[in-house]
């Protein structure tokens, strides 16, 4: 029996010497693996699932709205990429009437890992409706204006992903104003 055992473990520990030769050591390097992640073109298509896990909070008092950009495209090439961003809320009468948003802009991103990005934007918006603020439900009018905004992805897989992103308003929304919008949709997303 030990003579079995011993004949396993040098062939597993033979297979696995062997195996490292086959391996280039440069490939091993972080910094060759995310230069060769980035030099390249890419797009993703990414899904607000803020209102789906709204639904599976247990207990909830009074759930936050879905976030503005519901259905978001970029495509880029290397550290940058054109954005394209649809959102529609659909409202019950309480809330009033329905209401959409689009957003156009410039994404500029940069991998920390080969498990997370971070990236800034600039976007031009115009719609109808609010900025879709937690606890704000005004509807009158629309908005237009432009916004910089800084967001983190997280890469479930190397070309799933889950994220969310912040941004600072600059433009008209009921009158003049300065808003933050808090990072309170979660995106899941896939690379093309």
């Amino acid at each position: 029996m030990r003579a079995c055992f011993l004949l396993c473990l040098l062939l597993v520990l033979a297979n696995v010497v062997i195996g490292q030769n086959d391996i280039e050591p440069e490939n091993l390097s972080l910094e060759n693996e995310l230069e060769a992640y980035e030099n390249h073109n890419f797009s993703a298509l990414s899904f607000n699932v803020s209102p789906l896990l709204f639904e599976l909070i247990p207990l909830k008092q009074s759930p936050t709205k879905s976030g503005p950009i519901d259905l978001a495209y970029s495509w880029g090439y290397k550290q940058h990429a054109f954005r394209l961003g649809l959102g529609f809320q659909i409202n019950t009468s309480d809330f009033g009437p329905s209401r959409g948003i689009i957003r156009i802009g410039y994404e500029n991103n940069k991998m920390l890992s080969p498990k997370v990005r971070y990236y800034s934007t600039f976007d031009f918006w115009i719609g109808g409706g609010d900025l879709n603020l937690p606890n704000v439900n005004t509807t009158n009018g629309g908005i237009i204006g432009l916004s910089t905004g800084l967001g983190i992805q997280y890469f479930i897989h190397d070309l799933v992903f889950v994220g969310t992103e912040s941004n600072l308003f600059l433009g008209f929304n009921d009158g003049f104003s300065l808003q933050v919008i808090p990072p309170v949709s979660v995106f899941l997303g896939i690379r093309i």
